[in-house]
């Protein structure tokens, strides 16, 4: 990793203009990473961009001070553009075009699935999160962290390490987190931002995605989802599903959960995660997805309720 993490100092050091391409409905990750690395980028004197799809996700708007922009289409090329927290061009759809336009392509992940096709590939599952990978990135480039920077990373860490909960959590990322709150970052606030300042629409949200719940396989199992008029009818985004998730997993006694989402009407996000044993990147890679063996999706092209039997088959057989 450290050769290419020189390589990539390199790129940016050669380059002026340099874009940042964070995955569709951005999680923590995705935007405290983006954020931090763009930051970074501005100290070191470049002209970099945070492009996106969509409005930054609600609870992640306190890292994003208009850092970000939507205008794809009227942006010049990039010297050097960086998938951030993926590495499948094919999950920043609408912006690919622009994505290899650039000089130089690189990638900064941490999920197994991702795919080396790009000119620099940082691809690290051993990495608990991006976060980490930029903190890395931003030591080799000698940027001095500030508080704004360390919230951000230590955003992307605690949200993809489930709040320090999860089994990705070294005793690395702990020290990287103690840096962080050396600097000043303060860890009460980040919690409070991403996890305590929710709009009242998106707890309507969760409250009817968790009467959703349907457990299976003698509660092993348990599956929820949002259906897109919810969505419409209470005015959320797709982002505002994130973390939804965890309501299913958290039941008493289930080892694997699912959260479908639906995009319209034959159209279904699947995310799914494993609290003990289980490999839920196997189901994903056989439906074109990605991720981690404990935490993965991918999309079906089916009705609801036929995504729903399909997911539920499949998580039956990581038992």
């Amino acid at each position: 990793m450290k050769e290419k993490i020189k390589a990539l100092k390199k790129a940016i050091l050669d380059s002026e203009k340099i874009y940042l391409f964070p995955h569709v409905n951005p999680d923590g990750d995705a935007m405290g990473a983006s954020v931090a690395l763009y930051l970074a980028l501005r100290k070191l004197g470049k002209k970099p961009e945070i492009i996106l799809e969509e409005n930054s996700p609600a609870n992640f708007k306190f890292l994003d001070k208009d850092y970000s922009r939507m205008d794809y289409d009227s942006i010049e090329s990039a010297d050097l553009s960086i998938a951030i927290d993926n590495g499948d061009p094919n999950r920043f759809p609408e912006r690919k075009e622009l994505f290899f336009k650039a000089a130089v392509t690189a990638c900064l992940d941490h999920h197994r699935t991702s795919k080396d096709i790009f000119d620099i590939s940082i691809i690290v599952p051993s990495a608990a999160a991006t976060g980490e990978l930029v903190y890395e990135l931003i030591k080799e480039l000698e940027v001095e962290l500030d508080v704004e920077i360390a919230e951000a990373i230590y955003t992307a860490i605690l949200t993809d390490t489930g709040c320090f909960c999860y089994s990705n959590v070294t005793s690395h990322i702990h020290g990287i987190a103690a840096e962080l709150m050396e600097v000043g970052a303060r860890n009460n606030y980040v919690y409070r931002m991403v996890y305590e300042t929710q709009p009242l629409y998106k707890v309507k949200l969760r409250s009817m995605a968790a009467e959703s719940i349907e457990l299976f396989a003698d509660g092993k199992c348990a599956i929820c989802h949002v259906k897109k008029r919810w969505l419409d009818e209470l005015g959320a985004q797709k982002g505002d599903t994130d973390g939804i998730i965890e309501i299913a997993r958290s039941v008493a006694g289930v080892k694997l959960a699912a959260f479908l989402r639906e995009e319209d009407d034959e159209q279904i996000k699947v995310s799914m995660r494993v609290s003990d044993e289980g490999n839920v990147a196997q189901i994903a890679e056989k439906y074109g997805g990605g991720g981690h063996k404990k935490a993965a999706g991918f999309t079906l092209m089916l009705p609801l309720n036929e995504a729903m039997e399909l997911v539920k088959k499949e998580l039956v057989t990581c038992l």
